[in-house]
């Protein structure tokens, strides 16, 4: 999927972007979706273009969601927060269910794979769950990956559509229903809006290290902090199964700011949230295999590498899970 000229002259006429000079696709990391970075007269802009199967609530949904990032701002977290229409509107919904949103191109530096970076990631992710959204923020088709029925009937469907690879998509399978369930022993507290997506490539610091800007509030969501936490510490942890030792500093960095600063507004972990994380960890990662794999379509042994390296990281996480769920105490 494009961004086609017709579209991009919508963008033109109801956004306060100026005359458009330069056009450059960016890439996405769904089919379904289209990213475009414009260069402009007034500056530089992302251009996102999605499906939508419910133009009404996505409207209602995309204005919620740009009250609570303007929250966020006020509360001092750097959230990028898209362009309204010259209409107010905060999101354009064109025929056969198309949603086009733009937002100023955020300036920074991508953040470093240090404990001082994972700390200055948790940091900011407790103080965004900190803000409440008085509204739903949850735009049509985004839920968990927590314990959903989705990821295993994805990942079945994907042992049937790759014959080579079925015995390591069906072990992951395994995988992700066992951790779902120890995960699931933990109750669901702490319920608030969530980024959905946090991770290095949606954030940008400054050359001190502090974050600056985030971005990429597609799947923010409803939902338990410890889904974000998790999500996170995959991600900015790193490798486990490569550099255990690096991966566990940047993982207690993640984990210790994130409390340190979830305590000084009196919402510390709880010790069911924590033994949960491992798990969900598991979860989250496993969750990616449908996506990640369907880019390499076609292409059996890169595949099989893929899912190899992800089974190994699995299992890493999981023989770490006690010490992960000790490291605060």
């Amino acid at each position: 999927m494009a961004i086609d000229p017709a579209e991009l002259a919508v963008v033109a006429s109801r956004y306060p972007i100026g005359e458009i000079e330069h056009i450059r696709p960016l890439a996405s990391d769904r089919p379904q979706r289209a990213h475009a970075a414009l260069q402009t007269d007034e500056g530089r802009f992302i251009v996102k273009r999605r499906e939508t199967r419910d133009p009404p609530r996505e409207r209602i949904m995309a204005s919620n969601r740009n009250a609570w990032l303007s929250e966020l701002r006020e509360f001092g977290v750097p959230a990028v927060r898209p362009l309204r229409e010259f209409s107010g509107e905060a999101v354009t919904i064109l025929e056969l269910d198309i949603a086009l949103e733009v937002q100023p191109m955020a300036h920074g530096l991508r953040p470093s794979d240090t404990p001082e970076a994972a700390a200055e990631a948790g940091r900011v992710l407790a103080l965004l769950h900190d803000v409440p959204s008085p509204v739903d923020v949850t735009r049509p088709g985004v839920t968990t990956w927590h314990d959903a029925p989705t990821v295993p009937a994805s990942l079945r469907s994907l042992a049937a559509a790759m014959p080579d690879t079925r015995a390591e998509v069906l072990t992951l399978t395994e995988r992700y229903i066992r951790a779902a369930k120890r995960a699931a022993t933990a109750p669901a507290k702490n319920i608030c809006p969530l980024h959905g997506d946090w991770h290095p490539g949606n954030i940008l610091v400054d050359s001190a290290g502090s974050i600056t800007a985030i971005f990429d509030f597609d799947q923010a969501r409803i939902g338990p902090r410890t889904e974000d936490i998790a999500s996170g510490a995959l991600h900015f942890m790193g490798e486990i199964d490569a550099d255990p030792t690096r991966a566990l500093d940047r993982l207690t960095a993640f984990l210790t700011a994130y409390d340190q600063t979830a305590a000084e507004n009196r919402k510390p972990l709880h010790r069911a949230e924590r033994n949960a994380l491992p798990w969900l960890m598991v979860e989250a990662l496993i969750a990616e295999v449908p996506s990640l794999a369907a880019r390499q379509a076609g292409n059996s042994s890169t595949q099989r590498t893929l899912l190899a390296s992800i089974d190994r990281r699995a299992e890493a996480i999981e023989r770490a899970a006690e010490g992960i769920g000790s490291i605060i105490r």
